[in-house]
């Protein structure tokens, strides 16, 4: 949903976000802290989407490559 994309977007892009020795939990526990009226699916689904969105960011992927 356009919600999840833009919470995600939000997320990947905090400074917390790949600090030190991160992991899926680490950033979901980033995710309860930016967005504490969000159910926890709705905040896995928000941190699996800003992962994806993280990695191809750090991929140098460019759609129009």
């Amino acid at each position: 949903s356009a919600e999840i994309s833009a919470k995600a977007a939000i997320l990947a892009a905090h400074p917390s976000f790949n600090f030190s020795r991160v992991s899926f939990e680490k950033r979901l526990t980033l995710a309860e802290a930016l967005f504490p009226e969000c159910e926890e699916d709705e905040l896995r689904e928000v941190t699996r989407v800003a992962e994806n969105l993280f990695w191809l960011e750090q991929s140098g992927f460019r759609r129009n490559a």
